[in-house]
């Protein structure tokens, strides 16, 4: 495996935390850029991606961060 293999498989962990906790917050967010091409064509990665690209609403970004503060 090579380190951006295990880079990606740590990215994918994250963004499952990432989404546990917007749910839990009841905040809409969505994947763009490499990160939607590489859901939609790869069923996952793009092979060499080293990233993941998500986006909020301003007022759902201030949510996350008052809560990630506390």
């Amino acid at each position: 495996m090579s380190d951006l293999q295990i880079a990606q498989k740590k990215m994918t962990n994250m963004l499952k935390v990432f989404h546990d906790i917007c749910c839990e917050l009841n905040i809409k967010y969505w994947c763009l850029g490499g990160t939607l091409i590489g859901a939609v064509r790869h069923s996952g990665f793009i092979p060499w991606d080293g990233d993941v690209d998500v986006a909020m609403l301003l007022d759902d970004y201030k949510i996350l961060i008052n809560y990630l503060h506390n």
